[in-house]
């Protein structure tokens, strides 16, 4: 004997508060997931359709060396924004 699972249907009202509540900490999405009986995946699509926060851009990977400059990159970043951004100062203090 098999049990049929019910299908819930919710109001986008509803996935945009839950949304909400994730976005602020106050839930997660496991504990969204968990408490109404839906899928991790459900919850996640909610986000992504819903949300406001804004998601990282991607970086495609191909090989070795490609994950290798990234690195690379990601530990100049920094310095280079610290140089920028002392760079625009002086300009700045310069013209007045």
């Amino acid at each position: 004997m098999s049990t049929k699972r019910t299908r819930k249907v919710f109001s986008e009202s509803f996935k945009k508060q839950k949304v909400e509540l994730i976005e602020s900490g106050k839930l997660t999405t496991g504990s969204v997931a968990t408490q109404f009986d839906v899928s991790y995946t459900a919850v996640y699509q909610w986000v992504k359709k819903f949300g406001k926060a804004t998601r990282p851009d991607k970086i495609v990977i191909e090989s070795d060396s490609d994950y290798l400059k990234v690195l690379e990159l990601q530990k100049i970043s920094p310095t280079w924004n610290g140089l920028l951004a002392s760079n625009k100062s002086e300009s700045t203090i310069m013209r007045h």
